[in-house]
This record gives C-alpha cells, sequence and structure tokens, in this order.
C-alpha cells in the first residue's frame, strides 16, 4: 500500500504527539503512584512506631500470653482465609473469654482512640510466629471485620524477611485484592526491656486514595489529548501549507509536463509561483532551468528516439525470424552456426558442448500424430533448457539439441550430465506420464582438450560421438 507525503507526514506528527503525551502520563502515573506510596508508607510507619511507645507493655505482654497459651494448644488452626465457616467460628471461641478481660478491652480502647484520631482503617496488635508463618491479631480496633484474638492471617512472602530482622518489623506493603482492593499495611515492633512483646500494625485503605490519583491522571490524560490534538492540528497546517501544498504544485506540474507529448515547447514549471524560502523553492527553480533546456533539444529527442525504436523493433523481428527455432524458441541451427564460426575465429579455448538426441520420434509420430511428436521435442527442449541454465541452447535438427557449455554450466558438466540422465531416467520411469511426455534421450559431450582438438569442430565430433554411443547402447538394452 502506497501513502502520500501527506498522509506520511500527519501520520508522523499524530505518532510523534501521541507517544510523547503516551510516555508523559505513564511517567506522571508512575511518578504519582511512587509518591504516594513513600507518602503513605511513612505515615502509616510512624503512626506505627508512635502506637508501639505508647501502648502498655505489661497490658500487651498480658495478652500475648494469653492468647499464645490457647494458640499453642489447638492443633486444627484455622486462618483468616475461612472467615465465616463453622471450622473458623469454632477456632475464634476458644478466645473469646480473653476478649472479655479489662486488659483486652482497655488496650482496644487505647488503639481505637489513635486510631479514629488519625483517621486510618485500622489499628491492631499482633504476634509473629515466625516458624509456621502466622501473623497472630491479639488486638483489633477495627469496628468492622474485627479479628478477634488468636485469629491470624498467613504470611506473604515479603514477610519472611522479618525472621532475619525482626527489628524492622513488616515493611509497608502496598496489596490490590477483589476483597479489599488498595490496601496498605506496616507494623513495628514493640519492646519491653530490650525484647519484642509484639508489634503494633496499622491498616489505611487506598482506594479514596488510588481514585483521587486516577481522577488527577484522567484530566492529565484529557489535558495531553487536547493538546496533541492541537499541537497535531498546528503542525498539518504548517505542513500543508510550507511542504504538502508547494510539493502536490510540482507533481501535477510535472505529471502534466509527462503527459502532453503534442507541444514542441512547455512552460509548466515557468509558470509556478513557490517562494517557500527553502530547498522547495530550489528544487523548483532547478525544474524551471531544466524544463527550458529541453525546449531547446525535445522535438530532435522524440525523432531519433522514434527511429531507434522503430529500427530496435526492426532488429528484433528480425533475429526471431533468422535465428529463433518457432516451435522451442530456442536458438535453431543458423544461429547453432554463426556462433560456432564467431568461437573458431576469436580461437575460444575456454568451452564445451552437449549433444541431445531424442530417442523415439518417428515412432511417437507414426503412433500418435505430429502433433504429439512436437510435444515430444518441447518437453525434452524444456529438460535442456532447465538442466543447462547458464549456457545457450540450439535445436539443430528435428530431434537434436546442442549446448555450448558456458560458465557455471561448463565448470559442472559433469555433474550437470549425471542429473540430466537421471531426470530422463525418472521420467522413462514414470507411468502417469504419456509416452510423448517422458522425454527419453541420448546424451554426449566434450571439453576442450588442446591434447586432441584442433578447433571448435573437433570438440562438436567427440560429444557427438560420445552422444550416439550412449544412443547405440540404449537401443541395445531391452
Amino acid at each position: 500500500m502506497k501513502f502520500s507525503l501527506k498522509r506520511k507526514t500527519v501520520l508522523l506528527i499524530v505518532t510523534v504527539v501521541v507517544l510523547i503525551s503516551v510516555i508523559s502520563i505513564l511517567i506522571s502515573r508512575r511518578a504519582v503512584t511512587e509518591m504516594i506510596r513513600k507518602e503513605y508508607s511513612t505515615r502509616a510507619t510512624d503512626l506505627a512506631g508512635t502506637i508501639a511507645v505508647s501502648v502498655d507493655t505489661e497490658k500487651v505482654r498480658f495478652v500475648r500470653d494469653a492468647v499464645l497459651s490457647v494458640y499453642g494448644k489447638t492443633d486444627n488452626k484455622v486462618s483468616n482465609d475461612s472467615w465465616g465457616t463453622p471450622e473458623f467460628e469454632e477456632y475464634a471461641a476458644r478466645f473469646q473469654d480473653i476478649e472479655n478481660t479489662d486488659v483486652f478491652r482497655s488496650l482496644q480502647e487505647h488503639l481505637r482512640k489513635i486510631q479514629d484520631a488519625n483517621h486510618v482503617d485500622c489499628v491492631y496488635l499482633i504476634y509473629s510466629d515466625a516458624e509456621l508463618g502466622h501473623s497472630v491479631y491479639l488486638v483489633d480496633a477495627a469496628y468492622e471485620f474485627n479479628c478477634g484474638p488468636g485469629t491470624f492471617d498467613l504470611f506473604y512472602d515479603e514477610d519472611y524477611r522479618i525472621i532475619e530482622h525482626p527489628e524492622e518489623g513488616f515493611l509497608p506493603m502496598i496489596t490490590n485484592t477483589e476483597e479489599y482492593g488498595w490496601h496498605l499495611a506496616t507494623a513495628m515492633p514493640i519492646y519491653e526491656a530490650q525484647e519484642i512483646v509484639a508489634y503494633a500494625g496499622v491498616d489505611i485503605d487506598m482506594n479514596e486514595i488510588m481514585g483521587l490519583r486516577d481522577y488527577y491522571i484522567y484530566t492529565l490524560c484529557a489535558a495531553m489529548i487536547l493538546g496533541a490534538v492541537l499541537v497535531s492540528l498546528v503542525g498539518i497546517i504548517l505542513v500543508q501549507r510550507f511542504i504538502i501544498q508547494p510539493v502536490k504544485v510540482l507533481t501535477e506540474a510535472s505529471r502534466e509536463y509527462n503527459h502532453d507529448h503534442n507541444r514542441e515547447e512547455r512552460h509548466l514549471f515557468s509558470n509556478l509561483q513557490i517562494h517557500t524560502g527553502d530547498e522547495i523553492e530550489s528544487l523548483a527553480s532547478s525544474m524551471m532551468k531544466m524544463e527550458q533546456e529541453i525546449n531547446a533539444y525535445i522535438d530532435d529527442l522524440m525523432t531519433t528516439t522514434k527511429e531507434l525504436v522503430s529500427s530496435h523493433q526492426r532488429e528484433i523481428e528480425l533475429d526471431q525470424i533468422a535465428n529463433i527455432d518457432s516451435l522451442t524458441r530456442v536458438k535453431n541451427r543458423r544461429a547453432y552456426e554463426t556462433k560456432l564460426e564467431r568461437m573458431n575465429q576469436d580461437g575460444t579455448k575456454q568451452m564445451g558442448a552437449a549433444l541431445i538426441d531424442l530417442n523415439g520420434l518417428k515412432r511417437i509420430n507414426d503412433e500418435y500424430g505430429h502433433d504429439r511428436g512436437d510435444i515430444a521435442i518441447q518437453t525434452l527442449c524444456r529438460i535442456v533448457c532447465t538442466q543447462f541454465k547458464h549456457s545457450p541452447v540450439y535445436r539443430i535438427g528435428g530431434d537434436e539439441f546442442a549446448v555450448i557449455l558456458e560458465g557455471a554450466d561448463l565448470e559442472n558438466v559433469e555433474a550437470l550430465a549425471r542429473q540430466f540422465r537421471e531426470q530422463i531416467h525418472m521420467n522413462e520411469e514414470n507411468d502417469k506420464l504419456k509416452p510423448w511426455e517422458k522425454g527419453s534421450a541420448a546424451f554426449g559431450y566434450a571439453i576442450y582438450d588442446p591434447a586432441v582438438d584442433t578447433d571448435i569442430y573437433s570438440v562438436i565430433k567427440r560429444a557427438d560421438k560420445e552422444m550416439y554411443t550412449e544412443k547405440r547402447k540404449m537401443k541395445e538394452t531391452p
């Protein structure tokens, strides 16, 4: 499919503008997302650290020991992934007495005050069972979907680093799930006398924040699309004014110039008014000068061209009549003899010759008709031309062909002769072919040898002798 210069230019402008806009949007989205992640990760970490130093560690230890006492004695532990199932309810009920203690309620009330004051999703205290990969809840300040003491979440892959670095706590991690959407969670260690008692965790619901991010991104997209459209329109208008239109004028003048064969003088380019002040104006000036020069010689050139064309066509016609075999369209015996005479006069030494004789042409003519005999001759000619594609092929008799071996054919004549015989044999064995399509033939070749050859004709004689030797053997073979 061909595209005009205008279409190419428009596509280029639009592609570049769209590409820049898309890249800008992607970079902006990534930058805004990273900024939000850092901002809220820092906020959650700071709040978790504040909770860790503000809670009563004795109360935390009391609740932790009570929870772990029941947790450790329970063989069938059920994670929060099974929330709402009878098994989960039965497991959570084992810790119900702990929720009714004053210490637990005091810690929960303290956490809820912090949670409400900071407008976060929830804050909680957990214990890390690194061996089983469980984050065991001790106290959860959430009002809805409250995780009771002893319930637990399974570690994410990132959480296992707490085994080697417990002092760093649970690093901030943003997840996006179907149940909760965007969610940021982190937890910091609670120390008592250099010992980590538990971890203070903070969850921040990021759905509204991410929604606000998407709103700004969409607004930016709309602004960039509008800007891209405006920039593209301005670019297209400028290109149309200073490039496309002048080039179009030159093109139309050139096309009309080429199609106008009847006028002696033409002034199409001289009449153009192109003033772009750039290479296009220079091109127009050059074409005007060219037109002026051509006008002086165009009549003589056209006359000479007509004479040359007529002479060449006549030469081709005469050559075809004199040197081309009408049946096979290869060169005829006259061309063959001319070739040999020229080679003999030039003293050509690097050459060879192959002679091929069709078998059974008389039988084919007698049994199937001369039109089938012509097909047999044409079939053999195709095989010869296919095998010796780098050398001239001649029909030198009714059923005989000659090849003047040249170039690659001369260098590889032995292999080509073998391939030719194999092809002839395959055709003879092919039951699907008609008798006149098999192309059975005898083949012989010779290469110029200064020890035995005096001229080109002696090479032909040796090739002819080898061909008739093979033909005699083929007749003797039943």
